[in-house]
């Protein structure tokens, strides 16, 4: 064909997955935009999240406004570094991906290679996407693990608590003036008990 082939990079990572793979948005933006120069594509837009979960799309601007210009059909092709970046959940990858293909818009894996214009290309993309849905699973059950084993031994399980600050190890200290709000908050309760009330006081 004459024209060049329309295409969108979409790059997405978890503030868990940048420190713990080092891939980051500019990366994966590098490794997209030299395979279309090679590929010979015209990159439409780059649509990015940053510090958000693959587990669901309602929660990320950079996808909601790249579905959007894809039902506009500004391009023909999506692109992501790993079909990771698109979804973890199975259920929104396959939704999605027929949802795109009915404007004529489909989606490419730079890692894994797959065709979603035939039968087996779109058993392959499901195979991979039940892949990403089952790790994300796992790697929630072990959070929750470790949560619960913290717990039982006496430790912190959250980043933050009002009326403490953590200090240098992960050891917690008394933050005076959050303590004075949280003994306020406590007094009001048993006074009143009504949360609405002491929320109104605070």
């Amino acid at each position: 064909r004459g024209e060049k082939m329309k295409a969108a990079i979409y790059t997405r990572v978890s503030t868990e997955e940048q420190a713990r793979e080092g891939y980051s948005l500019a990366a994966q933006e590098k490794v997209l935009r030299d395979f279309c120069k090679l590929k010979k594509y015209e990159v439409v837009e780059i649509y990015s999240d940053e510090g958000i979960s693959g587990g669901t799309m309602i929660k990320r601007p950079g996808m909601l406004r790249m579905l959007a210009d894809a039902k506009e059909k500004k391009f023909e092709l999506i692109l992501v570094w790993k079909l990771t970046r698109f979804s973890r959940s199975l259920k929104d990858l396959l939704n999605t991906c027929d949802e795109l293909e009915k404007h004529g818009v489909y989606l490419q894996s730079y890692s894994e290679s797959f065709d979603g214009k035939t039968p087996a290309g779109r058993l392959m993309r499901g195979v991979i996407g039940l892949m990403g849905q089952f790790e994300r699973e796992v790697l929630s059950e072990n959070v929750q693990l470790g949560l619960n084993e913290r717990a039982m031994r006496g430790l912190r399980t959250c980043s933050q608590i009002l009326g403490y600050d953590v200090i240098k190890g992960g050891d917690m200290t008394v933050n005076q003036k959050e303590a004075e709000v949280v003994r306020f908050i406590f007094q009001s309760y048993l006074e009143r008990k009504n949360l609405m009330e002491v929320a109104a006081l605070c």
